[in-house]
């Protein structure tokens, strides 16, 4: 891998002072990272944060997003760094994949330029998701050791999806004709619908809720 950009960073780089917010300590990375790291091109307006990416509470949650500056009334990509991630150099390897989103244009996706950006800053397949090359990682660790303690605990997302228990309906009529494999109409609904009124067989008999008459006797 060879770097475009003339600016060693070993020349500039010192230590920087103990942040009081995520924010002062994501930027100032996103600074080493351009100006060490990036081809020496014109880098497009972006602010970063800390936040969950949108769908990151679906069954696999994202690290890191960047909206595009579309979705900006200033015309600004937006960067997300997961609230769960709390290495810093994870952090660093995030921010470096969401700023080649930035540079190439989130209409890119993973692919068409993307790729070709990732390769040259360092970082390795699958492009979905973030690794640091050797050199990159091993630069990212002077980075880390620059910019100090990451100010952020890790944020851990424990609650659960709630779900709709779906309740089973079955048609009572023993001389329905309305069958399959000898089992009666059946249909699932919510207990809100259930509450609401039972639907009716096809034979034109109230459907019940399955284990309704048992619960009836308890009552009883």
């Amino acid at each position: 891998m060879t770097y475009t950009n003339p600016i060693e960073f070993a020349t500039w780089l010192e230590p920087a002072d103990n942040f009081v917010t995520r924010e002062e300590w994501l930027t100032t990375g996103i600074s080493f990272l351009w100006r060490g790291v990036f081809p020496q091109v014109k880098h497009p307006k972006w602010r970063v944060t800390v936040g969950w990416p949108k769908g990151s509470r679906g069954g696999k949650h994202s690290i890191g997003q960047c909206w595009d500056k579309a979705s900006s009334d200033d015309g600004t990509y937006e960067i997300f760094i997961s609230p769960e991630l709390d290495n810093p150099l994870q952090v660093l390897e995030t921010l470096a994949h969401e700023m080649c989103h930035a540079i190439v244009g989130c209409e890119a996706g993973h692919k068409d330029g993307f790729p070709v950006l990732c390769k040259l800053i360092g970082l390795q397949k699958p492009w979905t998701s973030t690794t640091a090359g050797p050199l990159l990682a091993s630069i990212l660790r002077i980075y880390s050791e620059q910019l100090g303690v990451y100010p952020h605990a890790r944020l851990n997302d424990m609650r659960k999806r709630q779900t709709t228990r779906m309740l089973k309906a079955t048609c009572p009529n023993p001389d329905c004709e309305v069958r399959i494999d000898d089992k009666p109409y059946t249909v699932r609904m919510s207990q809100q619908w259930a509450d609401a009124g039972m639907p009716s067989c096809p034979c034109g008999s109230l459907m019940e809720l399955d284990g309704q008459e048992e619960k009836e006797q308890l009552a009883a």
